[in-house]
Formats: structure tokens, sequence, C-alpha cells
């Protein structure tokens, strides 16, 4: 699907069953479909992607006004602590990334690790601030793939 505006970068494309839209790093794609984090990944990689990683504010803005356009519920991002409690990173099959510290959006009292097991992230309603929950919620998704128009026109 070729979905372009006139500069390559940003661009809302809608089609049947879906919506996308990108940023100068990634193109991103909400799936109403609820499902675990693990499960969400595995989908996304399906798609030839990963779950969504917010990497700038300019990304940050264009993910949340897309998905008060497509969501009403918590979605799930690639953000985890699985490995060190309180030690946030993107991850992805191919890529770990640490979530720097100066680009964190986390909700009132987040993360809180309420349960002690809230080791995976969504993005919640209505300012679509992050929060920890628990990797085996059932949740939508948001998956990413690099933005191709973007690297290489």
């Amino acid at each position: 699907m070729d979905c372009t505006d006139r500069d390559g970068m940003k661009f809302v494309c809608k089609s049947r069953s879906f919506a996308q839209t990108c940023t100068s790093r990634a193109c991103y794609r909400f799936i109403p479909t609820t499902e675990s984090q693990w499960l969400a990944q595995s989908e996304c990689e399906d798609l030839g992607g990963s779950l969504a990683s917010i990497r700038s504010e300019e990304e940050s803005k264009a993910v949340k006004a897309y998905l008060d356009q497509f969501s009403k519920s918590a979605v799930w991002t690639a953000g985890s602590d699985k490995d060190t409690e309180d030690d946030w990173y993107w991850q992805s099959d191919d890529e770990k990334v640490k979530i720097p510290d100066d680009l964190t959006d986390w909700g009132d009292s987040q993360p809180n690790n309420e349960g002690y097991g809230e080791d995976c992230m969504v993005m919640a309603p209505p300012e679509w601030k992050w929060n920890d929950v628990d990797c085996y919620e059932d949740h939508a998704y948001l998956c990413e793939v690099p933005n191709v128009n973007a690297i290489t026109g």
C-alpha cells in the first residue's frame, strides 16, 4: 500500500480494516484485537514489524493523535522492565533500547508495579499516558515498521 503526502514524511492512510500513521522514523498501525503483550508482539512480527516504541516527542504527539481516532482503551507498546524492575526499555526481537529518563510519559503514580508483576507498558486514555500492567492482560496494540519513505526518499 502506498500512502504518501508531498514530503513523504507524515501521512494518514486508511484501508478496509486498518489505519496507519507515520513519523520520520516509523509507521504505526493500530490493531483492535486484544491479546497479551507477547501475542501482540508476535502478531506485529507477522505483519513485518514489532510493537511500537516511542523514541521522540514527535512520535509521542503523532501516536497520541492517531490513537484518539481509533481507540478508547489501553494499547500495548514495546515497553518493558521484565529483566530488571524499574529499568524500562523498548524491546523487540532484534533490539533492546533503554528508555531515556528525559523521554518518559508516565501517568500519575506510574510505574507502580501494583501487585508485583506489572512489567509491560500500555498507553492509556484519555491522555495516552504510559502505565505499567501485567504482561498477560489482554489489550489492543500498536505495531510499527520503519518509515522507508523517510529513510530512502
